[in-house]
């Protein structure tokens, strides 16, 4: 179905020939919640560079380029940012509260962070 990451990620999970992709993908497919995909010809970064896939955390969105980004490393690389984007955002979560324990001792700045 076009535009579902949970479906593209099942599908992986259930057609990859690698154990650990097969894993991961289930994994993923498990965690994407609201999170949206596209495609996009030609997607660059915001500086103009060519770009295979993105995620935007404001937009909760996965982008992949219709040429160079429909392709199973490009998929589990966005998802890999999509998942620690939405694990910081949770403040119940071990990422958030070691985050704000960094930035409560005084160990890293927000820019350092970002």
């Amino acid at each position: 179905k076009n535009g579902d990451l949970k479906s593209a990620l099942q599908a992986l999970a259930d057609t990859s020939p690698s154990k650990h992709v097969r894993e991961l993908a289930k994994q993923f497919a498990d965690l994407t919640g609201t999170t949206k995909l596209t495609t996009k010809k030609n997607l660059k970064t915001k500086d103009g560079r060519r770009a295979a896939g993105l995620f935007d955390p404001e937009t909760n969105t996965i982008t992949l380029d219709t040429d160079a980004g429909i392709n199973t490393h490009t998929l589990m690389h966005e998802m890999t940012h999509a998942g620690a984007s939405a694990a910081v955002a949770d403040p119940k979560s071990a990422a958030a509260r070691d985050l704000k324990k960094l930035r409560v001792n005084g160990s890293a700045t927000s820019s350092e962070i970002s």
